[in-house]
């Protein structure tokens, strides 16, 4: 998702040459409740700034949280995922 933004010509003319359109993500997950809501969109949102601070355009997971409902599935790592 994050390449496919970058890719995308947004702006046209001579005024918007060079210019570049960059992407950072927040990834959390969530396991089904309200409350495992709120704090998965907590989780994304720490990770997004992290992401910035850390050099931008770019995708930053979240943790995985320590109070998984049992029997959940854990959190793939970046590794994991296809990101295209």
């Amino acid at each position: 998702m994050r390449g496919a933004i970058q890719n995308k010509v947004m702006l046209q003319g001579p005024r918007y040459a060079g210019l570049r359109c960059m992407v950072t993500v927040g990834v959390s997950h969530c396991f089904g409740d309200e409350a495992s809501l709120e704090r998965a969109m907590q989780d994304a949102d720490a990770a997004l700034y992290r992401g910035k601070h850390a050099g931008r355009n770019r995708v930053e997971w979240a943790s995985p949280v320590a109070d998984a409902p049992p029997g959940s599935a854990p959190m793939k790592a970046e590794a994991d995922v296809a990101l295209t």
